[in-house]
């Protein structure tokens, strides 16, 4: 027997859908806004200020949805064209939309390659830096920053260049040989004497450094000696210490280069 409830069920389920699509549509809308005032507010900031006026007036907001807000808003147009063919569209599927996964390619000298996989358990960098002196020669580093705040950033790398031939073999051999998908990055960054991930409080020396430190970066590069094995280091969250977020995004935030 048909029960007389099954209309009105079928009529709030369609209506419920109509507003999970809507507030969905809404999300990404207010994400954008935000990410628009952030961005004109950084506009009126001089180096230096950004992160201070961050924590002193947006402290309720972690520097990961910032720095997705900003992304958003950068890429509005994408954005929108998506929303006109994905009724449903999500913030999440929204940043997929304007990712550009890059498949792997070399630094040269005076650059970096970096590739970064967010995970169930948290998120996976690895960091390709050509030696300063000889040509063809690589860094390789993996660097895992889980999302448990309790849990320590591992950093494992090469500490001498390997051959650009074996780079692909030392990735492998650092995942122990598991795949992961990564979204590749090219960025200026001074020259590698060394490993400079693989240097006793790496993570302490970034986080203390300001925007313009360029320079001083460049010296710990040159002038830090390496530790004498893989290194797990603590953790220091730029902006907010209870959600972690990618290394890179700490050292080109410090470096004022967004991601």
């Amino acid at each position: 027997m048909t029960s007389n409830r099954l209309p009105i069920l079928a009529a709030e389920i369609m209506r419920a859908h109509a507003e999970a699509r809507q507030a969905a549509q809404m999300s990404i809308d207010k994400a954008m806004e935000a990410g628009e005032a952030l961005i004109e507010a950084k506009s009126h900031l001089q180096h230096g200020e950004w992160l201070p006026w961050l924590k002193a007036n947006c402290s309720g907001i972690s520097e990961r949805t910032i720095q997705l807000y900003m992304r958003l808003a950068r890429h509005k147009d994408e954005v929108e064209a998506k929303k006109r063919n994905v009724a449903d569209l999500t913030i999440r599927g929204a940043v997929a939309a304007i990712t550009k996964a890059k498949s792997l390619i070399l630094p040269i000298v005076g650059h970096v390659s970096v590739g970064v996989a967010e995970t169930d358990a948290g998120w996976e960098e690895i960091w390709i830096a050509p030696d300063w002196q000889h040509d063809g020669y690589l860094y390789v580093t993996r660097v895992s920053t889980p999302n448990n705040t309790t849990e320590l950033t591992e950093v494992v790398g090469t500490r001498r260049p390997v051959r650009q031939d074996f780079v692909e073999k030392t990735i492998a051999h650092l995942f122990d040989g598991q795949q992961v998908d990564m979204d590749w990055t090219d960025r200026a960054f001074p020259r590698w004497r060394w490993n400079c991930l693989l240097f006793d409080e790496a993570v302490e020396a970034v986080e203390t450094m300001g925007p313009d430190d360029i320079q001083e970066i460049t010296e710990l590069i040159h002038d830090k000696p390496p530790s004498k094995a893989p290194l797990v280091i603590t953790y220091m969250k730029c902006g907010t210490e209870t959600e972690p977020s990618p290394f890179a995004d700490l050292v080109f935030e410090r470096m004022e280069v967004q991601l």
